[in-house]
């Protein structure tokens, strides 16, 4: 009998000390804590967030308060959703921009700032390559199939990058007699330079490149 009662004893002890245990944890035999679902829930906003393809870039010029210009670049996904933001350094404003946008091409986004030509991840925002060799203030830029050209209003009057970086071609003058080039237009295999500056009627003068040789000339004198 006496063997019996402590059988007893000792079964209500281990349901009690059960009891409070599943109070302790604020759970019920067999189901995950809510910190747990919550883990489970971030872990999955952030495997999200990796696996997401940028869809859009947007870049946004920015002046601050005491005169300095910078730029605001941020990749969105399809549902608009910001996957990175990047902000370039900061620069003196002046005449000319410093910080400039290029363009979105695959999976790169192109701009330029304080003379250097730089791509970006869309996946990640990190920077992927940098040319230091254009060294202008870009007034206009075009993609074409295998690279990226440039114009500079003191200079160069035309640039080519290849999507990897590396430096096709640098023209920093046609001439010495024509000067600001302010646009660059892209046609079959050649690209045509407007300079405005030289001229006696106002008018660009216009010179073409060659996108094979490289070679240019002037097609109208403006």
């Amino acid at each position: 009998m006496k063997g019996l009662l402590r059988i007893i004893v000792c079964l209500i002890l281990m349901l009690s000390l059960y009891a409070c245990g599943n109070r302790n944890n604020n759970v019920a035999p067999g189901v995950n804590s809510s910190m747990d679902n919550t883990e489970a829930v971030i872990d999955n906003m952030a495997l999200s967030k990796e696996t997401a393809v940028c869809k859009r870039v947007a870049f946004e010029h920015m002046y601050s308060d005491v005169g300095m210009e910078y730029a605001l670049i941020s990749g969105f996904d399809e549902n608009d959703n910001t996957l990175w933001e990047y902000t370039t350094g900061q620069y003196p404003a002046t005449q000319l921009d410093l910080v400039n946008e290029i363009g979105f091409k695959d999976d790169r986004y192109y701009y330029t700032e304080d003379g250097s030509i730089i791509a970006l991840d869309t996946g990640t925002g990190e920077i992927v390559w940098t040319n230091d060799e254009y060294m202008g203030a870009v007034t206009d830029s075009v993609m074409g199939d295998d690279a990226i050209y440039l114009c500079g209003y003191f200079g160069p009057d035309f640039f080519a990058v290849s999507f990897d970086g590396e430096t096709i071609c640098n023209i920093r003058h046609f001439n010495d007699t024509h000067f600001w080039a302010s646009k660059i237009e892209l046609l079959d295999m050649q690209v045509l330079v407007h300079l405005y500056g030289g001229s006696e009627n106002g008018a660009p003068a216009i010179f073409s490149v060659d996108l094979i040789t490289y070679d240019f000339k002037l097609e109208n004198e403006g």
